[in-house]
């Protein structure tokens, strides 16, 4: 059953524990109660169904497995509906959106749907009995993959299938749009089988209507039309399924970057290329953009799984690298692009560009401590170094086999760890700039590599990832692993004491954990100091984590739209920056520690004084969100890359 509970201001699906709305902060209505009374193993309902047992609960009411007395105790799912807690428009509401449920399903018959046996109230709840399915929730499914990508073939089998009972919906009179498509409503049994469940805000597609009389729908999930701008139509359940499709084949999750999608950069046949090209037509955000059916998107999933039957001879195709492109800015000069001109910039000044040349997003980017390239990780599995006086592209790592997620200089600018989808940290030799080779390869994770950070003396290199742990480990051979392992949500940001003595890391479980860098032994549990707790109460994911040159603070920052500073050995709040719109997915220090740049998905860069929250500099020369910062270490520059695809360098001080 899904736990969510939709806002009824935004229609944002939310937590069913939170009491107010994470996208527009309205109050939500009361859920289901953990002390309201449950029905009890061998109750009867309705003088029928046998309780057997709570298969979950959430949102405003619970699921249990039942037998069905009057039919040889067949199994069926009865879905309970509690509105006690509402209020009397709400509870109208939630009682109208069950009855819709239930009549929908009732005229409905199809492999992959549900079927509906019966409806009911009693004892001032409804009921509804459809059949009990064995299996789990697509989206547990996804969890077990830590991260991790799913086949190709696995994917266009789970398209297919989605497909024929989007199909099937769309093909009634007049269509039903599901409008909910994510895997939280989707069931997988253990031969692979799929349901669709969950049918509370699907509605009939109505001609001739501007928009939808309420926005519903579940963020990162939802077409943009959803949120009240326009009517939703078959396209819309179109979008979804492209989202869908898309996580399944990166192991991103939608829900951090709504309607921002890397590339998925497929390799192993050419016909992967073809799927990409028909996923991101899907997820067009404009719909008349999309495929205009669920049919065209079935015949052309078919039509390349039919190819990938069909084994080809793959020649190596070289990887783009990209060239630098001047780019005015505020205060440019045609000689904005000359090195030797820097002392002439003003804050702000862009000095030179990259923009998009095949290479997918840069998901993060790293200035080299002595100051003369920059590196940036790239959807396409690449490693790029550029000169960082005049933007020269110097060399290109194409090392990865799916996207590259985070990149680290060592601390003597010689050696660069790269880590990604694929669960393996490279480590190149940088040294020179030509004819690069792998130093060494770590594959102690066990899910994608989502943060890497160098020790202050070059000799250990700490990586998190979506298996939840953070793992040290010798440069050079990868030996001696210590495994910090007390965070319960996948890892995403690390940044390394000064000293060298302790590791901050930022985590999707909403907290930030301070602790000793204990890599001589292997221990389970770690040495922890504290747990900054500041993003739990509300609810918000940590994205990025700095510790400040000097030591003392650490700055970090996340969906609850603040960059907090606070003392890094006590966890006590400084202060909390909240000049950004949105979620903040980028926080970097000046060499100083005077200073902090902050970026998100509101695609401006902020530069601020860190313990007043001054604000020097607003740099917008990004188009779309910006994920990745880097301060150059004469602290005069800043490398910022977005969701644009470009990579900026502009002018942060004189």
């Amino acid at each position: 059953m899904d736990v969510s509970s939709y806002c009824s201001n935004c229609g944002a699906a939310n937590s069913r524990l939170a009491s107010r709305c994470f996208a527009c902060g309205e109050p939500l209505p009361v859920a289901f109660d953990e002390h309201d009374e449950l029905l009890s193993v061998g109750q009867m309902v309705k003088q029928r169904y046998r309780i057997v047992d709570l298969a979950g609960k959430g949102g405003f009411g619970a699921v249990y497995k039942a037998e069905d007395s009057e039919f040889d105790d067949r199994l069926v799912a009865v879905k309970e509906m509690n509105p006690r807690h509402l209020s009397t428009q709400e509870r109208a509401e939630a009682v109208e959106a069950f009855r819709q449920e239930a009549h929908l399903l009732a005229k409905l018959v199809h492999p992959n749907l549900p079927r509906i046996y019966d409806y009911f109230s009693e004892n001032g709840r409804s009921y509804l009995v459809m059949d009990f399915m064995e299996g789990e929730l697509l989206e547990q499914y996804i969890a077990e993959q830590q991260g991790s990508a799913l086949r190709p073939r696995d994917v266009l089998e789970i398209g297919l299938s989605l497909c024929n009972v989007l199909g099937y919906l769309h093909s009634r009179q007049p269509p039903i749009i599901f409008r909910d498509l994510k895997p939280a409503n989707i069931i997988r049994t253990a031969d692979g089988q799929l349901y669709l469940i969950d049918f509370g805000i699907a509605r009939h597609f109505k001609p001739g209507q501007a928009r939808d009389t309420t926005a519903l729908g579940s963020p990162g999930y939802a077409a943009p039309e959803q949120y009240g701008k326009a009517q939703t139509t078959p396209r819309s359940d179109i979008y979804s399924l492209g989202v869908l499709l898309h996580t399944l084949l990166s192991g991103n999750d939608p829900t951090l970057t709504p309607f921002h999608f890397p590339a998925l950069r497929l390799q192993g046949h050419p016909a992967l290329a073809r799927l990409e090209g028909l996923i991101m037509q899907m997820l067009e955000i404009d719909a008349n953009r999309r495929p205009a059916s669920i049919a065209v998107v079935k015949q052309e999933l078919q039509s390349i799984d039919d190819l990938l039957m069909q084994p080809q001879a793959m020649q190596p195709q070289p990887i783009p690298v990209l060239q630098p492109a001047p780019l005015p800015g505020p205060g440019y000069s045609p000689a904005a692009i000359y090195p030797q001109t820097l002392r002439s910039f003003y804050p702000g000044t862009t000095i030179y560009q990259w923009g998009r040349m095949g290479v997918g997003d840069i998901n993060s980017v790293a200035w080299s401590p002595d100051g003369s390239r920059i590196a940036g990780a790239c959807g396409n599995g690449s490693v790029q170094v550029w000169d960082a006086t005049n933007g020269r592209a110097l060399v290109n790592y194409p090392v990865l086999t799916n996207v590259a997620l985070s990149v680290s200089w060592s601390p003597d600018s010689t050696r660069l760890a790269c880590g990604g989808y694929d669960r393996t940290v490279y480590v190149l030799d940088a040294g020179t700039g030509a004819n690069p080779f792998h130093y060494v390869n770590y594959i102690g994770q066990t899910g994608s590599v989502n943060a890497l950070a160098w020790s202050p003396d070059g000799t250990h290199i700490a990586s998190g990832g979506s298996d939840k742990t953070v793992q040290i480990w010798r440069d050079g051979n990868g030996s001696h692993p210590f495994i910090y392992m007390e965070h319960i949500g996948k890892i995403v940001a690390l940044a390394w004491s000064p000293d060298g003595t302790r590791i901050a890391s930022g985590s999707l479980d909403k907290t930030v954990r301070v602790w000793h860098a204990g890599h001589q032994h292997q221990h389970a549990g770690g040495n922890k100091d504290f747990v900054y707790h500041g993003h739990e109460r509300f609810l918000n994911t940590v994205f990025s984590v700095a510790w400040s040159p000097d030591g003392l603070y650490i700055a970090s920052a996340g969906k609850d739209g603040g960059v907090h500073v606070w003392n890094a050995d006590t966890g006590e709040r400084i202060y909390t920056y909240l000049g950004h719109k949105s979620w903040i997915y980028a926080v970097v220090w000046s060499p100083d520690s005077k200073y902090l740049a902050s970026a998100g998905i509101d695609k401006k860069i902020v530069v601020w004084e860190a313990t007043t929250g001054h604000e020097l500099i607003r740099y917008q020369g990004h188009t779309y969100a910006v994920i990745a910062l880097a301060w150059s270490p004469d602290g005069r520059r800043i490398v910022s890359s977005g969701m644009d695809g470009s990579v900026l360098v502009w002018y942060a001080k004189h």
